[in-house]
């Protein structure tokens, strides 16, 4: 189950934070994968005008209102589960990553 939302919010940060305010070649990358029980989220994009010199990790109280937002979903989703949110500044991109639990959801046909 993917919560309503993530995904899109993630997306919606990427162009704000950094295609809107760079032109030029860019890259949007999304990856999701289960692994031992946990679904990762991997948005990561580039932004190859504003090059960091060294890698930086970020709490989402250092970040803006959508991963604050993400997060506190989170905790109303999981309150006794594991999950976070990570946001990370290499050379030339930004990645963000949600860790939640994999649940899987069935619908039966009617």
């Amino acid at each position: 189950m993917l919560p309503p939302f993530i995904l899109q919010t993630l997306v919606e940060n990427a162009f704000k934070h950094a295609f809107e305010k760079y032109a030029g070649p860019a890259l949007l990358r999304i990856i999701i994968y289960e692994l031992e029980g946990i679904m990762h989220i991997e948005i990561s994009n580039t932004h190859y005008q504003e090059i960091f010199i060294s890698e930086k990790d970020y709490t989402v109280e250092e970040s803006g209102y959508g991963l604050k937002n993400i997060e506190n979903r989170l905790k109303l989703l999981f309150p006794e589960q594991v999950h976070s949110i990570k946001m990370k500044h290499t050379e030339n991109e930004t990645l963000v990553e949600v860790l939640l639990p994999f649940i899987m959801t069935y619908e039966e046909e009617k």
